[in-house]
């Protein structure tokens, strides 16, 4: 049974590029944060995108909902009320939930051309690519990693970072799909990526410059065994990475290995061994693999 569900995830049809709805781009809508908002957050449209105000040479925070969900999303407030505390930065929340809340298919289908109607919008922005960080959770991230594809064929430049918290795993771990198809190293100048529910709802292998894997990528402490709450190691990933943004946790390199019966290894390095910041302040220039373990409950770092 075990076997049956580690091999299940790979078997589901891949991606259909083919088929995604018609996108109109005033459905997506762009909430505004600075640390001095007033009022609040300022919507942002193709009307005042050009005179919005930035704060200068601030970093721009992107946060992108996945599947069957909104910017009403439960991290998106902690993770921007984190990121505000800590700096002077903006954050912008979007939402692409008529495209995200139809069939998984269907949405996984539109994620092409809505990150080409987001980086079409954050170009406008004017903010300088290098102060760009999109962080998505689940399909999220994969809409990030095509808002970066878009981006760098329209301008010619990269973003400076995507962050993937648990990139989502069925359809685009189908064995046929390459990686320009999904979330890849060459997406923006910096990739890094968290995994908590590999083979499940979770990609399973590596994709980033940067890989983390918390107590192995899968069964984080303090979720339930049972199948029906397997979202709770798929959301761990969003929750550990909001205490990164106040907290520095290290982080031990590992070697990835998945044998023939899909059971997945992460084996301490023994030469050359690399110590990684996990998260918001990981060091930029770093490379490889790694592995950490968090608590049962909050503080998880």
């Amino acid at each position: 049974m075990a076997q049956d569900r580690k091999s299940h995830y790979r078997n589901i049809s891949r991606v259909d590029f083919s088929r995604p709805s018609a996108i109109d781009p005033s459905s997506i809508s762009y909430k505004l944060f600075t640390k001095n908002s007033s009022p609040k957050y300022t919507i942002l449209t193709e009307e005042n995108i050009e005179l919005a105000e930035f704060g200068n040479d601030a970093k721009t925070i992107v946060l992108m909902h996945g599947w069957a969900s909104s910017d009403a999303s439960p991290w998106f407030n902690p993770l921007k009320d984190a990121y505000l505390s800590y700096a002077n930065h903006n954050v912008i929340f979007i939402d692409w939930s008529k495209y995200a809340n139809m069939s998984y298919g269907q949405s996984c289908a539109n994620v092409q051309p809505v990150g080409e109607f987001i980086a079409n919008f954050l170009i406008r922005c004017g903010v300088p690519s290098q102060n760009l960080h999109l962080i998505g959770h689940s399909l999220g991230s994969q809409l990030a990693a095509f808002i970066g594809k878009a981006y760098k064929k329209k301008s010619g430049k990269k973003i400076g970072r995507i962050t993937g918290l648990d990139p989502a795993g069925p359809s685009w771990s189908n064995e046929s799909m390459t990686e320009e198809e999904r979330l890849n190293e060459q997406d923006a100048n910096f990739v890094d990526v968290v995994h908590t529910d590999i083979q499940i709802y979770g990609f399973t292998y590596p994709c980033g410059h940067v890989d983390f894997y918390p107590n192995g990528g899968t069964n984080q402490p303090g979720c339930p065994d049972d199948d029906q709450n397997e979202n709770c190691n798929h959301h761990r990933a969003t929750k550990i990475f909001i205490e990164s943004v106040n907290k520095k946790v290290e982080a031990s390199e590992v070697d990835f290995k998945e044998d023939d019966e899909f059971n997945v290894f992460l084996t301490p390095k023994k030469t050359k061994f690399q110590v990684a910041v996990f998260g918001e302040h990981v060091d930029t220039s770093v490379r490889g693999v790694f592995y950490f373990e968090t608590n049962r409950s909050e503080p998880f770092l």
